[in-house]
């Protein structure tokens, strides 16, 4: 599938502690998945210009496995991404009708670590924090300070930690699906794939 291009100059990415996914590590990173429901929730945390989303929709229209609507949700901060993001989704669509999967999508122009930490703290006045059936990443990479919004957010939910990679992880995993929970209609399959500096691993 053919991702919108970006240029982010690299000063930019250091800041934000941006690792962007070269199409290989998101295609392996996709690879993981085993069996899903026929509706998969999936959570695209720090979405970028959305080569992650993009590799698990091209796995799935490929393996037809069942899977018969995919709703992504993503996060990007970046807002000098988010036209590459809103192309690559658009493709994702795109690509799903040939394949018979409905394809829906919502981007969250907001700080995932933030948000999320006030939902599931219920700081957020009646809105519940959503459930993903599968989430696929690629965190942030870079350390917080003890007085940072980030670390006081992720402290709320009993989150400790010093960099932000910790925290993504940490949130995620309360936001998957627990198998416990799991019935026939909607199996606890929930899986995540999320990449370090050099590899990808799943949790």
């Amino acid at each position: 599938m053919k991702l919108a291009a970006i240029e982010n100059p690299r000063s930019r990415q250091e800041e934000l502690g941006q690792f962007l996914t070269a199409t290989p590590v998101a295609d392996f990173m996709a690879s993981m998945f085993g069996p899903l429901p026929r509706t998969v929730r999936l959570l695209d945390a720090g979405a970028g210009a959305g080569s992650l989303t993009a590799a698990f929709v091209s796995r799935y229209c490929e393996k037809r496995d069942g899977v018969r609507s995919i709703e992504a949700t993503l996060y990007e901060l970046d807002s000098e991404i988010l036209d590459a993001l809103s192309a690559t989704m658009r493709e994702c669509e795109h690509r799903c009708a040939k394949a018979g999967i409905r394809f829906t999508f919502t981007i969250h122009s907001a700080d995932f670590i933030r948000e999320m930490s006030a939902r599931l703290a219920g700081d957020l006045f009646g809105t519940h924090p959503p459930v993903f059936d599968a989430a696929i990443a690629n965190p942030p990479y870079r350390k917080i300070s003890t007085d940072s919004a980030e670390r006081r957010a992720l402290r709320s939910v009993g989150v400790e930690t010093s960099n932000l990679y910790t925290g993504f992880i940490a949130l995620i995993q309360r936001l998957l699906v627990p198998e416990a929970n799991s019935s026939a209609s909607r199996p606890g399959v929930s899986a995540m794939a999320l990449t370090s500096a050099h590899s990808a691993k799943t949790f």
